[in-house]
């Protein structure tokens, strides 16, 4: 485990979130925890030649993604993960268990950015100390209430989050000093997520890609919008051959559809439907 690690800490950033589970067993294993290591380890001879390319695109912004999973371990505690891009590659990357418990995702959320407050902060600094200019210091998140309470602190509490230790609103007070600048970011573009939770297929061959510098880390995306209460939502429907769409009352426009007497009929668009259903009598 400790030659896994090293080799995670120093080139292999996409075996974190393996290397960050399989070391809380190591004083307990089991076959379960040994088939893991087992599937690691095939799995880093078998991409033995991905290299880590890291590059700045001069942009002058610092990129974080950082997010955190609720009640993952056995002792119901959370998982944080993050890390962070100049343009290509991530040269900072974390996945570590939470020291707390936690009551809901947004609480977790919150922690797990507390915990990457130090590093987002330092950097900034020590850019700056280098003579490089930092234009912002970006933090992405995929949790809406956990922006809220992170950008108005208590202001933005309920009975639900009353209960959450005034420490954890540190990054409050970097808001508003323009140290760091919250961003909300859709879970399907939250690089995070390959650091505190196991992805598979392409999901994970997306993240990795941009976590080891394959391809340029990509800002989030608009997210997908959702249709307005009422509204009917024209990409979810799939209509059958002779049948009306799914959540649909009749049926769509121009289409041909069989009435209860087997005659088929079509709608015109000139005319309302009406509600008695005409039939042509053929002798």
């Amino acid at each position: 485990m400790a030659k896994t690690l090293y080799a995670t800490k120093r080139a292999r950033p996409d075996t974190c979130t393996a290397i960050a589970f399989l070391t809380t067993r190591v004083r307990a294993p089991d076959k379960d925890d040994w088939t893991k290591l087992v599937h690691l380890m095939k799995y880093l001879r078998g991409t033995r030649t991905l290299p880590l390319i890291l590059s700045a695109n001069g942009s002058g912004i610092l990129k974080w993604w950082v997010d955190a999973s609720f009640a993952v371990h056995p002792n119901m505690r959370g998982h944080s993960g993050g890390g962070l891009s100049l343009g290509r590659g991530f040269p900072i990357v974390s996945s570590t268990k939470q020291k707390l418990n936690t009551r809901s995702s947004t609480e977790t959320e919150i922690v797990g950015a507390n915990d990457f407050m130090p590093a987002i902060c330092w950097t900034r600094y020590f850019m700056e100390a280098q003579g490089y200019q930092i234009k912002d210091n970006v933090l992405f998140q995929d949790n809406k209430s956990a922006i809220l309470l992170e950008k108005n602190g208590k202001a933005s509490s309920s009975k639900r989050t009353k209960h959450i230790n005034i420490r954890y609103f540190f990054i409050t007070d970097r808001v508003k000093t323009g140290d760091v600048s919250l961003v909300w970011c859709p879970t399907g573009d939250m690089i995070g997520d390959f650091m505190t939770k196991p992805l598979q297929g392409a999901l994970f061959r997306k993240f990795r890609d941009q976590i080891m510098g394959v391809i340029p880390a990509r800002d989030p995306g608009p997210g997908k919008p959702k249709p307005v209460s009422g509204e009917l939502d024209t990409n979810k429907l799939k209509p059958g051959k002779g049948k009306t769409a799914k959540g649909s009352l009749v049926p769509l426009e121009g289409r041909h559809h069989r009435s209860v007497l087997g005659v088929v009929t079509k709608r015109s668009k000139d005319r309302r439907p009406s509600t008695h259903t005409r039939v042509r009598m053929t002798p």
